[in-house]
């Protein structure tokens, strides 16, 4: 009788390890521990949202703004405004606001559109614009650093320095040649500013800017001036990495923190956008989109959008990256970034831990049944026919 029960005991020890490990296993795997996976869709969904009623404008979409925290997108013509419901897809309001670029504070939920020589300030919140400013060297290019609630316009060779809270142009800082583009950097407060040579450098992409000045915030001094091989279409910056990204139809990356060169990336492009969450960047030549991820500076994969044009933006808190060109806007969602996520292999390692608890469980069983069975026929007398050998 004792042995019985210590069989028993034994058998039930072992049953409880098998499924510890089998549970621990498949939570690994389904958590990200065992493996990290990209997303549980192959491909990511592709919307197509139409912002111009067919006929109502004689422009194309080109600027494109969003505002995480609002999830609102804005969009421009260039004569008027759209605003667009990021959840729903929906235009939601139509403001007749000309505008070259739109730069969004999601902070102060304020959108700043520029347009030669004024910039409006557009209270997200009530879709009215609160204020004009006027830039006396004018204003096509606009950044904008949600920390310290600072706007920075280009004109010519000037940019402009705008206090968020008073809407008053408070500084001007004079370069040496056209201003080409701008980005900053809200974590380390650097604005960077792509310079051009060619005096006829406009909006409309004339520029061949071939340096980029690298400006104190809190001074508003230039403290770096970075030698480039190519034009300057297109500046990002990832103030996550403090990564700087320099657009013309290849892909120069430069360390923030040294302000050197890195890497240049082969990839054909004139237009980025770079979620600091993901560290992701998304690039458009026009007819397809470019994943890269920031990590390894490798393209992960390529989409064909049909409106992959002019106007581009991602969205860090949805994962979803914004391309306009003519009447619409291409929505790309690529997962939610905050929920773990994994991929098809991961899937199968944690099927393969349940089976083994489902199956270590179920073979422990049958095991323990026919051990007890053997000891209550050598108790009660001959085994079961069954269990008996053949002669």
């Amino acid at each position: 009788m004792i042995a019985k029960t210590s069989a028993i005991r034994r058998w039930r020890e072992l049953r409880r390890l098998l499924r510890v490990v089998g549970i621990v296993f498949a939570s690994c795997v389904l958590f990200g521990i065992a493996d990290s996976g990209v997303s549980w869709a192959a491909t990511p969904a592709i919307r197509s949202i139409r912002a111009i009623e067919k006929g109502s404008s004689l422009f194309a979409l080109e600027g494109l703004a969003v505002n995480p925290t609002t999830n609102a997108v804005y969009a421009s013509d260039g004569l008027h405004l759209f605003v667009i419901n990021g959840a729903t897809d929906k235009v939601t309001r139509t403001l007749h606001v000309a505008s070259f670029e739109l730069a969004v504070d999601p902070v102060t939920d304020m959108l700043y559109a520029t347009n030669g020589k004024t910039v409006s300030v557009i209270n997200g919140a009530t879709d009215k614009v609160t204020h004009t400013i006027d830039v006396k060297y004018g204003g096509i290019f606009i950044a904008v650093n949600p920390t310290t609630n600072t706007v920075y316009v280009s004109g010519g060779k000037t940019v402009s320095v705008i206090n968020g809270a008073t809407d008053k142009v408070t500084h001007t800082i004079d370069l040496s040649s056209q201003v080409a583009q701008l980005a900053v950097n809200p974590t380390t407060n650097m604005v960077y500013v792509g310079l051009s040579e060619n005096s006829y450098a406009t909006y409309f992409g004339e520029a061949a800017a071939n340096t980029l000045s690298v400006i104190n915030g809190a001074t508003d001094k230039v403290t770096h001036t970075i030698d480039l091989s190519s034009q300057v279409a297109q500046l990002a910056v990832n103030p996550t990495t403090n990564m700087v990204y320099v657009v013309d139809n290849s892909i120069t990356v430069i360390n923030g923190a040294t302000d050197k060169v890195t890497r240049t990336l082969h990839v054909a492009s004139f237009e980025l956008a770079v979620d600091s969450v993901t560290d992701m960047l998304y690039v458009t030549n026009g007819k397809a989109v470019s994943v890269i991820n920031g990590a390894t500076d490798k393209v992960t994969r390529t989409l064909h959008v049909d409106t992959a044009g002019i106007g581009f933006a991602v969205d860090p808190t949805t994962n979803t990256v914004y391309s306009s060109n003519g009447d619409f806007v291409s929505a790309i969602s690529f997962g939610n970034p905050s929920h773990s996520v994994v991929s098809g292999d991961s899937l199968w390692l944690a099927v393969v831990g349940l089976v083994i608890v489902g199956g270590g469980s179920a073979l422990i069983n049958v095991s323990k049944r026919r051990r007890l069975d053997g000891q209550q026929a050598d108790e009660n007398g001959p085994s079961p026919r069954r269990y008996q050998r053949r002669r």
